[in-house]
């Protein structure tokens, strides 16, 4: 009796290893760069929504030449907070859809960071 229980045991525990084995593989192989690829874009949305934000939201002296630039900022932070939340409720991540959907915002997004940054270190001398 002893002998059947630890075989059964033993066959049991061999059948969980393998299924164990087999959910790392498949998370590795098959399912693991969309998730990082979903992961990084989440990220990069996050990140970007949260750097506009506190930008548009300091009183800085150059929002008075540009008052424009302070709308663009609001703007494009809340597409990427609603873009963090449209890619969280997606049933399934396609990388080449996203990259469409982004694609327009990236001229305008580049344009207002470069901007930001040469007047907000203007000042400096190197």
């Amino acid at each position: 009796m002893p002998r059947q229980r630890f075989r059964l045991l033993t066959a049991i525990l061999l059948v969980a290893a393998s299924a164990v084995g087999l959910a790392a593989a498949l998370e590795l192989g098959v399912w693991g760069p969309e998730r990082r690829a979903r992961r990084a874009l989440l990220a990069h949305h996050a990140r970007r929504a949260d750097y506009l934000a506190r930008e548009a939201a300091v009183p800085a002296p150059y929002f008075r030449d540009e008052p424009e630039l302070k709308r663009e900022l609001n703007d494009l932070a809340a597409w990427h907070a609603r873009r963090v939340r449209e890619i969280r409720q997606a049933p399934r991540f396609d990388a080449r859809k996203e990259q469409l959907i982004d694609a327009p915002y990236a001229p305008v997004e580049g344009r207002l960071v470069t901007w930001l940054s040469l007047r907000k270190y203007a000042h400096q001398e190197y």
